[in-house]
């Protein structure tokens, strides 16, 4: 498997490629964009100019440093789009292919379909807010020109290994390392992007700590992996950015009666901060790398500082040569694991686990709550 890198700048492509990268993805926010529609409304997914190339010089030299190390590059266009945008973005997209990159990454149809009339030679990866979440998908997209197909996050192993059988000429990737979105992207109607709009103080302060904390330069040392730094971060972002983060105050009511049985409970989407910025997939690479048409396993976070980049790039690496002495899957997760603690001592576990631990704790929880709620005799049971 290839190990798929972010990238924001060019200075950080040989330290990646040191790592083990061997494909890199980027964004594109160019002042003109942003004044035409304002960063909420980007052309790619990630809404902030620390997640993005500010223009097509940059993505040029970055493009010209990667292909020189051998390298592939791919930008992000994977929002979708209206008639208005649509026409700017097919223009920006044009000077984009220009400076040579390898492929885009895309979500709309309608882009796809110009792609393969405008630019066949650029190589479409469906992006995981494509929502490639059956076979039936897959060939759809396969029929669009897809050379490769990002598989939604909540895809276990073994579903992928089903869904890429049906495809088998067609490449796949998956998440391996960091932003754990709890959420189906493809069908996420969350904006992510409030704190950057809303004029209050907090948000003010909160955007400010969100460039300090995040920038590519460590201002703090090994910020990438620091809990108390980490947490400060999320707590920001939960109370005056993304919605999902957000803490509501939820009622619940019964569908039955429509009778309102709790009124104002707290209620988060995330359980703990940070669970969701931190999390691993390491253990999963043991079956993702037996599957004959996964082609890379992608790293998370353009936003985040080289150093993080980096250490995610070698972990995965490290974690994939385990896999060279053809062990057993207990050995693996094992030594995989120890690999993970090297680098983040404090953030290993069932709370940051990819693939596997984290649906079967909340598989427990909810066992637990229904039985407490419908077991005879048992608390909140009906006793009519």
């Amino acid at each position: 498997m290839k190990i798929l890198a972010p990238v924001n700048h060019v200075s950080e492509v040989e330290p990646l490629e040191r790592a083990g990268a061997s494909e890199l993805y980027c964004g594109l926010m160019r002042a003109e964009t942003v004044k035409e529609y304002t960063n909420v409304f980007s052309l790619n997914s990630r809404h902030t100019s620390e997640a993005n190339i500010a223009s097509h010089e940059d993505l040029e030299e970055l493009t010209r440093k990667a292909h020189s190390l051998g390298m592939k590059v791919f930008i992000t266009y994977n929002a979708l789009y209206p008639d208005d945008q649509f026409r700017t973005l097919t223009g920006e997209l044009a000077d984009s292919v220009a400076c040579g990159v390898d492929g885009v990454i895309a979500a709309d149809i309608s882009l796809m379909k110009h792609l393969r009339e405008k630019h066949p030679d650029v190589q479409l990866i469906v992006s995981t807010f494509g929502g490639a979440f059956n076979s039936a998908a897959a060939r759809l997209y396969r029929s669009l020109g897809a050379a490769r197909i990002t598989l939604p996050r909540h895809i276990k192993p073994e579903e992928a290994a089903a869904i890429s059988a049906a495809c088998p000429d067609t490449e796949f990737e998956v998440f391996i390392m960091s932003e754990r979105c709890y959420f189906p992207n493809a069908l996420c109607r969350f904006e992510h992007a409030t704190y950057r709009v809303n004029a209050s103080p907090t948000s003010v302060v909160s955007t400010l700590v969100q460039k300090i904390l995040g920038r590519r330069t460590a201002l703090l040392s090994e910020v990438y992996n620091n809990r108390v730094i980490s947490a400060l971060q999320d707590r920001f972002v939960a109370r005056n950015g993304m919605m999902c983060c957000r803490e509501y105050s939820a009622d619940l009511i019964s569908t039955e009666t429509e009778e309102t049985l709790f009124s104002g409970r707290r209620f988060r989407f995330f359980d703990e901060w940070n669970s969701f910025r931190v999390a691993c997939g390491l253990c999963a690479l043991y079956e993702f790398a037996s599957i004959p048409n996964m082609a890379a396993a992608k790293i998370v976070g353009r936003q985040c500082i080289t150093e993080r980049k980096v250490a995610e790039t070698q972990l995965v690496r490290d974690a994939l040569k385990l896999l060279e002495d053809n062990p057993d899957r207990e050995r693996y997760v094992t030594a995989a694991r120890k690999i993970r603690r090297k680098e983040y001592p404090n953030f290993c576990g069932e709370s940051y686990c990819y693939y596997n631990q984290p649906d079967k704790v909340k598989s427990r929880l909810f066992r637990e709550r229904r039985s407490k709620n419908v077991e005879p005799g048992g608390k909140g049971a009906d006793k009519s």
